[in-house]
């Protein structure tokens, strides 16, 4: 299976790449290192073509209010072109715990994040949301990936 990582090249999307070659898919990283801006949205029609799954596993470059929205965005930005190319399934990292911060009293990322469930699956199906800690997010991914071909 060709597995499209967007922030691939990052920290937990590195990771995420490894294991799902290691486990025969096609893993396929990109990032702004490899010409995929999802703020402008260049690169990613490229980036998706023949590509079965879309994982977001990018970042805002900032924490605060600023935040919401670049994941807006981006997401509105990846969920349009993985649509037309045919992509079969997207998957989005978020935070464990997130939605259940009282008053959401929180920074932006996570704000948006609350919100993240029914933007995502109101655009894209089929789609999921892994809610993960930072410690066991990849092998979290990848093994959702894995054990659900897809």
């Amino acid at each position: 299976m060709k597995i499209a990582v967007v922030g691939g090249t990052g920290l937990i999307g590195s990771q995420v790449v490894k294991i799902l070659d290691a486990s025969g898919h096609e893993a396929v990283p990109h990032s702004p290192s490899t010409g995929v801006d999802l703020l402008s949205g260049q690169g990613l029609p490229e980036a998706l073509k023949g590509a079965d799954v879309v994982v977001n596993l990018t970042n805002s470059p900032t924490f605060d209010d600023a935040s919401p929205a670049f994941f807006q965005t981006t997401m509105d930005n990846l969920l349009a072109v993985a649509k037309a190319a045919g992509v079969g399934h997207a998957v989005i990292l978020s935070i464990v715990g997130a939605d259940q911060v009282p008053g959401l009293a929180i920074a932006g990322r996570m704000r948006w994040t609350c919100g993240l469930p029914g933007a995502l699956m109101h655009g894209y199906q089929p789609a999921c949301i892994i809610m993960a800690g930072h410690s066991g997010a990849a092998v979290l991914i990848a093994g959702s990936l894995i054990t659900n071909n897809h």
